[in-house]
């Protein structure tokens, strides 16, 4: 067992695939991790109890480089991307789109733009007031308050950050309908840069980034919560994405 000091934390996590053994990758911002003898995939192995205030209380943006308001154009531009490589899965006109992990907005602002039904999630209330006050439409505080279903759902540099990426997919299947898609933005734990700079890797975050995906960890991601990933994308060096779409069986 590793000693992790410091800090209250919860009892060592199973992976995502169910399994315990890792080997030891190396600690980083004093939080150490591992990679899973079963999977591959690499996490950090002991979270903080608090973990989750990092995002709830108002300082969360002020740990950016750039706060998110200060992003907000930066942000609209990279949604417009993003939106082009959308439209090639989905019809974007009158499909209604839940953006999670929303921050300022701008994904949401794009994608009305563009004639979507967006809705965001974010749950860090001083960010979804801003964002809700300068783009207009709804932002939800959390999921008990959505009760329907969406054509997509994004997550955006989010699925990493979350406690139980298992659980988080699987809850999509009652927000889904239809001919739906879920898209998963992560940074690439497969990526050449990666590879090089391990612990010095710019997206190796253990304060805030729970785990690190490759393409085929984030394929069995999908795979094992009802998905069949249709495409993978790296629209920039270090990230990843899926479009992954329901498993008819499922």
């Amino acid at each position: 067992m590793l000693n992790y000091t410091g800090v209250k934390v919860t009892q060592d996590r199973l992976c995502v695939c169910g399994g315990l053994i890792t080997t030891y990758f190396g600690e980083k911002h004093g939080r150490p991790l591992g990679s899973c003898l079963q999977c591959g995939l690499l996490r950090v192995l002991r979270v903080p109890d608090d973990y989750m205030d990092t995002y709830t209380s108002g300082g969360y943006e002020m740990t950016r480089e750039i706060p998110y308001r200060k992003r907000y154009e930066h942000d609209r531009e990279v949604a417009k991307l993003r939106l082009k490589k959308l439209e090639a899965f989905v019809p974007l006109a009158n499909s209604s789109l839940l953006d999670v992990g929303s921050a300022n907005g701008g994904f949401v602002q794009e994608a009305t733009a563009k004639g979507m039904l967006a809705r965001g999630l974010e749950i860090n209330p001083i960010i979804r007031a801003w964002a809700a006050s300068r783009v207009g439409s709804k932002f939800y505080s959390s999921w008990d308050e959505i009760q329907w279903a969406f054509d997509v759902i994004t997550y955006h540099d989010v699925i990493e950050h979350v406690l139980d990426p298992n659980a988080e997919l699987l809850r999509l299947h009652d927000h889904l309908k239809g001919p739906s898609l879920v898209v998963l933005d992560t940074p690439d734990a497969g990526d050449e840069s990666f590879l090089q700079d391990r612990l010095g890797w710019k997206h190796l975050k253990p304060l805030e980034h729970l785990f690190y995906f490759s393409e085929p960890t984030l394929r069995a991601l999908c795979e094992r919560n009802g998905f069949d990933v249709i495409h993978i994308d790296r629209p920039i060096p270090g990230k990843l994405v899926a479009y992954a779409a329901l498993k008819k069986s499922a």
